[in-house]
């Protein structure tokens, strides 16, 4: 329903019926609506960013095909989007946000680092890998906020791979 319809539009009740379970073992597992929420994001955080410490950033082919896919997967980027929506609305999630996102430096910055050592190249002559996986994580979220007006997958995919191995 996260996905379908937004975090703030979503109620316990579609929730509840979509799982096919009650209402109230919907309360015997969980507080209200944003604890569910918070235990789906986290799950998802795990499952969808370790992946990418091994996305090979000197191939912009690769780097668009996981862009396709992950916005081929409605349920995955429409989860992401309501997180954003969430977030954006309720600063008590704002320490969970904050995990996530450390948590998603930490891979992308390794990430970077494996490719640039892969292809010879000195961390003195190029941007920190934490300041490019910040930045990556920027673009990725404004992405999945404003899917819409993104420019194309191939598009981002280059910027990406341009910050992570800059050219000489």
């Amino acid at each position: 329903m996260f996905a379908e319809r937004g975090y703030h539009a979503a109620t316990i009740h579609e929730i509840c019926a979509r799982a096919k379970v009650s209402v109230g073992s919907f309360y015997s597992h969980f507080d209200d609506k944003r604890e569910l929420m918070i235990r789906v994001i986290e799950d998802l955080a795990r499952s969808t960013i370790p992946p990418l410490a091994e996305w090979n950033f000197a191939d912009v082919r690769e780097i668009a095909g996981h862009i396709d896919r992950f916005f081929a997967d409605r349920v995955v980027s429409g989860v992401w989007r309501a997180w954003r929506e969430a977030v954006l609305q309720d600063s008590t999630l704002q320490s969970v946000e904050n995990r996530i996102h450390h948590f998603a430096i930490e891979h992308y910055a390794t990430a970077v680092t494996r490719t640039r050592l892969a292809k010879g190249i000195s961390e003195k002559t190029a941007l920190n890998p934490d300041t490019v996986a910040w930045v990556l994580l920027a673009l990725v979220r404004e992405n999945v906020t404003n899917h819409a007006a993104a420019p194309p997958h191939e598009t981002t995919a280059r910027v990406i791979c341009d910050l992570a191995l800059p050219r000489a």
